[in-house]
């Protein structure tokens, strides 16, 4: 696509503690910018900010890469962001209802709901501007073996 190979600003922090019982083995430290992986997907909104899912979340950040605020705070993971041509609407693939579907939040309330109920995996939403609608990949059939 158009942002094939573009280098995305994303930036998040993490909490972190003390553990109770400290590893055994050693830690790498890591500082500076780090590439970054884990990333399931990326949505540019109309203003330039820019919503991505990294680890299990979604995620916004601004132009320049500063996070302007989590979409998500859970134990599900959340990815394949695809926001709506006005960018009041993301669709995404959330594993929430036990099976990964397609969800759509209303990006200034940020209220969730799920589109699809498939009894199988439903995920990498798409918008259809013209008929303001989500398409959504299905997984292909199981072939048949006939016996003869």
């Amino acid at each position: 696509g158009a942002f094939a190979g573009a280098e995305v600003p994303f930036e998040a922090a993490l909490a972190v503690s003390a553990a109770s019982d400290p590893p055994t083995h050693a830690v790498a430290v890591l500082t500076g910018s780090q590439p970054a992986r884990g990333l399931a997907g990326i949505t540019i909104l109309p203003d330039g900010h820019v919503i991505a899912s990294a680890l299990g979340d979604l995620w916004e950040v601004d132009g320049q890469g500063a996070l302007v605020r989590q979409l998500t705070v859970d134990a599900y993971v959340d990815r394949d962001p695809a926001a709506s041509a006005g960018g009041r609407w993301l669709a995404f693939t959330s594993d929430r209802d036990g099976t990964p579907q397609i969800w759509l939040m209303d990006l200034v309330s940020r209220e969730a709901r799920q589109l699809t109920a498939e009894s199988s995996f439903a995920g990498h939403p798409a918008w259809n501007a013209a008929a303001l609608a989500v398409s959504r990949a299905l997984p292909p059939p199981m072939p048949t073996i006939m016996s003869a």
